[in-house]
């Protein structure tokens, strides 16, 4: 990383890098590399916000940080970016941040996809939070969004350990 610091790096190259550093879960230093970007006068990409969001697994407060600074530094959060920060979220059992930012996503008019819906239905399941994730597949299913199998695991899992099969 200092080697990287010390030559004269394209753009290009410290994206690389710091997607690099995301993949190998890095997170540290994938996010001293974003840094280190915006030191240099670089903009990291909506790509090396994801990856490094996407590293941060249960570390679900440094996921949120990462996405609002990205989207205050001036990249618009696409589907993508979304799903990698509610995937953290859903990793680190946090189903009422996660629906918030589902609102936030709906505010700026990204549309969410089939695997935004089936990340909230598993993090509002594993939670045993079964009533917003049959609103949400309720919702999916309303905008005609393929739902992933996983969903289904999940909010039957959900429904079996609150004893509540009986709907309606």
């Amino acid at each position: 990383l200092s080697l990287l610091a010390s030559m004269n790096i394209t753009t290009v190259a410290h994206q690389a890098a710091v997607t690099a550093c995301a993949k190998a879960s890095c997170t540290d230093h994938s996010v001293r590399l974003l840094r280190e970007m915006w030191t240099f006068g670089m903009a990291p990409n909506i790509m090396s916000y994801t990856a490094t969001i996407s590293s941060c697994e249960d570390r679900w407060e440094s996921a949120l940080w990462l996405f609002e600074e990205m989207q205050e530094r001036g990249t618009r959060a696409d589907v993508i970016s979304y799903n990698a920060t509610l995937n953290v979220l859903e990793k680190s059992q946090q189903w009422q941040r996660a629906c918030s930012l589902l609102e936030d996503m709906r505010s700026k008019t990204t549309e969410p996809d089939a695997i935004t819906c089936g990340t909230l239905i598993s993090a509002c399941a594993n939670c045993h939070s079964w009533e917003p994730a049959l609103q949400l597949l309720a919702e999916a299913n309303g905008a005609r969004l393929p739902p992933i199998q996983i969903t289904y695991q999940s909010l039957l899992t959900a429904l079996q350990q609150n004893s509540s099969w009986e709907i309606g």
